[in-house]
């Protein structure tokens, strides 16, 4: 009778590469983020939310979706509900919960289980869990999709996901609010409307991805005619305040008369190394949706057939009910064309 081989997928090799970092940071007596310990939470279940920096994340909102699907499976299994985020800055720095947002993790050695998701499909996973396996131990997710998602269709998912967001962020203080009432209270009323362009790298200047960028002798042509086009658009485009994670685009817009937000640096989250105020920004203007009238959203690409399905603008508007619209901008053609709103 012949054995089966094991079936090495790229998910295996990074499921057993996050068990033997943990393992080796818990037995690392220099490392004081990580410990084993045999009395940790005896008799406790507890659901984790993990982003440690083993490996990549994903972008703030990924890393939300992660926290909503941790957040809703340890409601569903009655299970503590911990934020393990330390990298690259600490969660407390963004929503801080003295509970839930924890710097050190102190786990038993024999009753914890990773979880390893970066797929919507892969949430089948927890569709047929063992009730007591699961409460027997700690569950440290490491997930960056949203479970609601995949519960129920477009159309309905938004709603879910509203109403578990605005509890969960009623259970710690949101600084990212707090800085808001502190430093742009000009926002507050809520009076205005947002025009949002995702670049990624293209523009090359926001490094969150490795893609190719557009040759240099051709941004400043490419931002031309999307000027044109958003004047051809929008009567009242001087009202507009302006939003990108392409300082490179905002400088262009500011230097023609139009409203900025900010052209202060940001760097996305998987980009370690940083200071603590740069990440805090990409939340601001994260948070800065959820004030708009509206926002328009234009998703940049180039050298492929579609835009990237960019949720960064689109999870905002959800949380507090902003109208929503996305729009590809090709820059190979230069044209725009509408886009559907999907998980």
């Amino acid at each position: 009778m012949m054995m089966k081989t094991p079936v090495f997928t790229k998910r295996n090799k990074i499921l057993s590469y996050l068990y033997a970092n943990l393992i080796f940071n818990c037995l690392n007596p220099f490392n004081k983020s990580f410990r084993f310990t045999l009395t940790a939470r005896k008799g406790k279940n507890r659901t984790v939310f993990m982003a440690d920096g083993t490996i990549n994340h994903g972008g703030l909102t990924d890393r939300y979706k992660g926290i909503l699907t941790s957040y809703y499976l340890s409601k569903k299994h009655t299970s503590d509900f911990s934020i393990f985020y330390i990298s690259p800055i600490h969660y407390s720095n963004i929503w801080h919960s003295e509970q839930i947002n924890i710097s050190k993790l102190s786990i038993h050695p024999f009753r914890f289980k990773i979880w390893y998701i970066y797929s919507l499909n892969q949430l089948e996973d927890f569709m047929n869990l063992n009730e007591k396996k699961y409460k027997r131990r700690t569950n440290l997710i490491y997930a960056n999709e949203n479970i609601l998602a995949y519960l129920y269709e477009n159309g309905k998912w938004e709603k879910h996901t509203k109403a578990l967001n605005a509890e969960l962020d009623l259970l710690g203080v949101n600084l990212v609010k707090n800085s808001f009432e502190a430093n742009y209270n000009q926002y507050l009323d809520k009076d205005f409307e947002l025009l949002h362009f995702r670049c990624l790298n293209y523009l090359n200047d926001f490094d969150d991805s490795r893609l190719t960028g557009i040759p240099e002798d051709r941004i400043e042509h490419t931002l031309d005619l999307l000027l044109q086009n958003l004047k051809a658009k929008y009567k009242n485009l001087e009202k507009k305040v302006f939003l990108s994670d392409s300082r490179r685009l905002l400088h262009y817009f500011d230097a023609k008369g139009y409203t900025v937000f900010s052209t202060e640096t940001t760097k996305h989250m998987d980009n370690i190394g940083h200071s603590k105020e740069e990440y805090f920004k990409g939340y601001q203007e994260n948070y800065l949706i959820t004030l708009s009238k509206s926002i328009d959203s234009y998703i940049f690409y180039y050298n492929r057939n579609q835009a990237f399905n960019s949720h960064f603008a689109y999870y905002a508007a959800i949380f507090d009910s902003v109208p929503f619209q996305k729009y590809g901008y090709n820059l190979e053609n230069l044209q725009i064309t509408e886009l559907d709103a999907i998980k």
